[in-house]
């Protein structure tokens, strides 16, 4: 259990917009004081070469990235965090800097685009549009991508990683009040949670223990951490850096063995991966794109736009019918692609079985239907 002792170190308190817990003329000036004070730290941290300010057109809002003091030869884990209703990321920055330098990761820190909360405007895509740069920049680590935020923004982490198939390997939440989380969307792995609420903190009576028995029940692993007599924004000095610490090392995995990507769909348990390139009538090339929605066997496939879905694919147990495994897929497009799906526990002696499927441009794509693609481990032998 932490030291109670070291709960109360007062310069680990970070100022949020005001709860309504505090009154008076004089509280409310003194608050103000000090985010005034912490957001002029944080844009000079913003003129280190660490820290840069990524403008975000699609989206309208700022990202805040930053890179470790210490890269190593490998790929970066990188930590995307969710600060509370109404902050900017810049105040953020002297605490976030020395946890992110502990642990090793790479840091993006979005600006909600509805500062009210995270959720409410496209912010799935400003953190997918800040990845793609930070992959230009850096060799990110794709198994090691995890989120983190406090308050509203520690809930939005718990949501984005649990309800949306996002492929993330861990949540740490600071302070979080509570949100509904019915399902884990990501049918092939489950990230772990570790929170961090204060005594003092309301949410730690109001929505601490519902918040953590709805996911205990949902299958997610938990760990929580308590600050004795701090409230809403006040943690020990080693918090942040063994939260990080706990999100670097975990890993996100498929029991069978494919990494999904951006451009990688894994069904079926991570036993078969599923990518394609396309080809329009005049020439251009480019690779699909996985689309939000996909269930264990199942997902769908985008070449222009995430809201445009061009292909359906899934790959079904036949084992039980004919000794194989069957992939279909249906396009609603006319566009040119290679489909290429690939068996990574494949029995066959030369390594991994691939099937591809090819659709030229110009026409609109037929249904794939191949009910022998893959062999099943052991084959059922004929009848008698």
């Amino acid at each position: 259990m932490p030291n109670p002792s070291h709960h109360r170190f007062c310069p680990h308190t970070v100022p949020i917009a005001p709860t309504g817990r505090s009154s008076g003329r004089g509280s409310k000036l003194w608050a103000a004081v000090l985010v005034s004070w912490l957001t002029m730290v944080g844009w000079a941290y913003s003129a280190s070469a660490q820290w840069q300010t990524w403008q975000v057109e699609e989206t309208g809002t700022r990202v805040l990235r930053y890179l470790p003091e210490q890269v190593g030869d490998g790929p970066l884990p990188v930590v995307i965090f969710f600060p509370g209703s109404g902050t900017s990321p810049e105040p953020w920055q002297p605490q976030l800097q020395p946890a992110a330098d502990q642990a090793g990761v790479a840091l993006l820190v979005p600006r909600a685009i509805d500062l009210i909360s995270f959720g409410i405007g496209a912010d799935e895509r400003t953190v997918e549009l800040a990845l793609d740069r930070l992959r230009q920049e850096v060799d990110i680590d794709e198994r090691r991508i995890a989120v983190a935020g406090h308050s509203a923004g520690g809930a939005y982490a718990v949501v984005y990683a649990l309800a949306r198939a996002s492929r993330v390997s861990g949540v740490f939440a600071l302070a979080s009040p509570f949100r509904i989380v019915l399902q884990v969307s990501d049918p092939d792995y489950t990230p772990p949670v570790r929170f961090y609420y204060g005594t003092q903190d309301p949410n730690y009576i109001q929505a601490r223990p519902a918040m953590v028995d709805q996911l205990e029940r949902l299958g997610v692993e938990v760990e929580t951490e308590i600050g004795f007599g701090l409230g809403h924004s006040e943690w020990p000095p080693n918090t942040l850096g063994d939260g990080f610490v706990f999100l670097a090392d975990q890993i996100y995995g498929t029991p069978g063995g494919c990494l999904p990507s951006e451009t990688t769909l894994c069904l079926r348990q991570g036993r078969f991966g599923v990518t394609a390139g396309w080809t329009t009538s005049e020439g251009e090339t480019g690779e699909a794109r996985v689309g939000s929605a996909r269930t264990a066997e199942s997902g769908l496939l985008t070449f222009f736009s995430p809201d445009n879905w061009e292909l359906q694919v899934k790959v079904l147990d036949g084992c039980g019918i004919n000794g194989f495994f069957w992939v279909f897929a249906a396009g609603t497009t006319d566009v040119g692609f290679e489909l290429k799906v690939v068996d990574l526990q494949s029995t066959d002696p030369q390594g991994e079985r691939e099937q591809i499927y090819l659709h030229s441009p110009g026409t609109v794509a037929d249904t794939i239907v191949d009910i022998e693609a893959f062999p099943c481990a052991e084959p059922l032998l004929p009848a008698g």
